[in-house]
C-alpha cells in the first residue's frame, strides 16, 4: 500500500513538473522580445521557470491539484500570503516595456534570497524544480545590483554606492 502512495506521489510530481515547464514557457514568452543574453531576460526567465507567478499574481493558471479539497486552502492561503508581500505583475510588466524597475521590487527580491525564504519548503515538495541554484540566485542578485546601479546612473554618488539599497539623498 505504501508503494501505491509513493507511485501516486512521484507520478503527480511529474505531471505538475510538466505543467510548470508549459507554463514557465508562456510566462517567459511574453519577453521574446527582450535579447535572450541580456540580464533582463535571464532574471525573468528564473523568476518564470521556478513559477514565482502561482502565488504572487492574482490570475495564474493553476496546477489540476489546486481544487482538491486539501490542496485548495493551503494553496487560497499561499497565495493570499504571497500577493500581500509581493505582487510580480508590476515587475513583468516593467521589463515588458522597459520601464524603470521599482526599488521596493528590488528589496523584496533580494531579501527571500539572502534569507532563502522563497519558493517554501512544502511548494517544493510538490514543485521539484522550483529551488533556487546558487547559479540562478547569482543571476537574480547581480540583476538587481545592474538595475539598481541603472536607476541611479545619474547619481552624484560614486559607482561602487549605486548598486545599494539604500541611496544617499
Amino acid at each position: 500500500l505504501a508503494g501505491v502512495g509513493i507511485l501516486a506521489y512521484l507520478g503527480m510530481v511529474y505531471t505538475v513538473d510538466k505543467n510548470d515547464q508549459r507554463l514557465a514557457a508562456e510566462s517567459l514568452a511574453q519577453f521574446s522580445s527582450l535579447d535572450k543574453s541580456s540580464l533582463d531576460y535571464q532574471a525573468m526567465k528564473v523568476l518564470s521557470d521556478k513559477g514565482c507567478a502561482y502565488c504572487h499574481t492574482n490570475d495564474s493558471e493553476m496546477p489540476f491539484y489546486s481544487e482538491w479539497p486539501i490542496a485548495k486552502p493551503l494553496m487560497n492561503a499561499d497565495i493570499q500570503t504571497g500577493m500581500k508581500h509581493f505582487e510580480i505583475t508590476q515587475l513583468f510588466n516593467g521589463i515588458q516595456n522597459n520601464e524603470p524597475v521599482s526599488e521596493v521590487a528590488l528589496a523584496r527580491i533580494e531579501k527571500v534570497l539572502y534569507d532563502g525564504s522563497m519558493p517554501p519548503k512544502i511548494y517544493q515538495s510538490m514543485h521539484w524544480s522550483a529551488g533556487i541554484s546558487n547559479e540562478e540566485k547569482h543571476t537574480l542578485l547581480k540583476w538587481i545590483r545592474q538595475t539598481r546601479a541603472d536607476i541611479h546612473q545619474d547619481s552624484p554618488v560614486d559607482d561602487s554606492r549605486r548598486e545599494g539599497t539604500l541611496q544617499p539623498i
